[in-house]
C-alpha cells in the first residue's frame, strides 16, 4: 500500500476512535492484508487485540450491545450472561493466545461478523447443555458430514476414495465465504433454524435470508467442483456423479418462505 494511502487511512481510521491509539506502522502492517475500505473497523479490531482499554470500551458500547440483544432470543439472562463471557474470551484472548478477533478481514461490517461469532457461541453452549448430538459439530466440517453419510453405497464408495481431496476442497471453497454467510449455512443445515428464525437473529428478512443461503450454497458447491476437477485423475461424469450425490444432500428445496 502507498505511503500517502497508508496515511490517509490511519488518519481516517484515528478520527473515528479518537480515543483509541494504535501506533501507524502497526495499523499499517494489519490492514495491509485485510479489506481496507473499512479501515476504521479494522483499526478499532486491531486495537482491541493490542489490548487497548479504550478500545474495547469502544468495542462494547459499538458492538456487543447490540449483539447481546440478538443473545437473548437463545435462552435466559444467566445463559446471556454464560454466552458473553464465553464470545469475550474468544474474541479478546482466544485459543492458544490468538484472539478471535484477528480474524475480522473487513469483508464485512463488525457488528455483523461479531454478531455471527455470538451466534455460533450460543447455539454451541446451548447444545452442549441440552443435546450432545451437536457438541462435535461446530465448524464446516459438519457441513461436510452431513454432505457425505455413508447411507449411500455408492457415495460411500467415492469418499472412500477420495475423502481427503474433498474434505480439502470444500473447506476451501466454504473459507471463501463471508463469516456471516458460513454461519447461515451451519445454522439452517446443522441447528435446524428456519430462515425466518435466522432472519430474526440476524435483523434481515426471510427472503434476503433465503436467497443468501441459496447462493452461499451454490458458491461452496460450484467451487468446490472446480477443485476437484483440476486435482482429480477422473472423468467430468464421474466428477459430475460426486457432486450430484453431495448436491442432494445439501438441498435447498425446503427454502421455501
Amino acid at each position: 500500500m502507498e505511503t500517502v494511502e497508508s496515511d490517509e487511512l490511519y488518519e481516517r481510521a484515528r478520527a473515528a476512535w479518537p480515543d483509541v491509539t494504535v501506533p501507524r506502522e502497526v495499523f499499517a502492517a494489519w490492514v495491509a492484508t485485510r479489506d481496507s475500505r473499512r479501515a476504521d473497523q479494522l483499526y478499532l479490531a486491531c486495537a482491541c487485540v493490542n489490548g487497548d482499554r479504550a478500545a474495547i470500551a469502544a468495542f462494547e458500547r459499538a458492538c456487543l450491545t447490540q449483539v447481546t440483544s440478538s443473545v437473548r432470543r437463545f435462552g435466559s439472562d444467566a445463559f446471556v450472561d454464560d454466552v458473553m463471557q464465553e464470545l469475550r474470551q474468544r474474541l479478546f484472548v482466544g485459543v492458544g493466545g490468538r484472539p478471535r478477533l484477528a480474524e475480522y478481514s473487513g469483508r464485512g461490517e463488525l457488528v455483523h461478523w461479531v454478531r455471527a461469532v455470538a451466534t455460533r457461541v450460543a447455539l454451541n453452549l446451548r447444545h452442549a447443555q441440552h443435546d450432545e448430538r451437536f457438541t462435535s459439530q461446530g465448524g464446516d466440517e459438519a457441513l461436510l458430514e452431513l454432505a457425505q453419510r455413508d447411507d449411500d453405497p455408492e457415495l460411500a464408495h467415492m469418499k472412500s476414495l477420495y475423502r481427503d481431496e474433498f474434505k480439502k476442497a470444500f473447506a476451501e471453497g466454504m473459507a471463501l465465504l463471508p463469516s456471516e454467510l458460513r454461519t447461515h449455512l451451519r445454522l439452517y443445515y446443522l441447528d435446524g433454524l428456519g430462515v425466518v428464525q435466522i432472519a430474526q437473529l440476524f435483523g434481515s428478512s426471510a427472503p434476503t435470508v433465503s436467497r443468501r443461503l441459496r447462493a452461499g450454497r451454490d458458491e461452496v458447491l460450484e467451487r468446490t467442483h472446480a477443485l476437484l476437477a483440476a486435482r482429480l485423475d477422473v472423468s467430468e461424469s464421474e466428477l459430475s456423479s460426486i457432486m450430484r450425490l453431495i448436491e442432494s444432500r445439501l438441498s435447498v428445496d425446503a427454502l421455501v418462505i
